[in-house]
């Protein structure tokens, strides 16, 4: 999930539409609530994952 998230936002995809799109990819219709509980984390190593991308 974690790869899916990161190419996704290496095409300039934010992390929310990123999450969703995971979700959906995993087929969910949305978010799980138990992503939710673990989104800070991802989005502190997306955050990251992006910045390292960044010309």
């Amino acid at each position: 999930m974690f790869l899916e998230l990161a190419a996704l936002c290496s095409e300039g995809t934010t992390l929310t539409t990123a999450l969703k799109q995971t979700a959906i990819a995993n087929g969910y219709e949305s978010v799980p609530p138990e992503w939710a509980n673990n989104t800070m984390p991802l989005i502190q190593a997306a955050n990251q994952m992006c910045w390292n991308r960044s010309p």
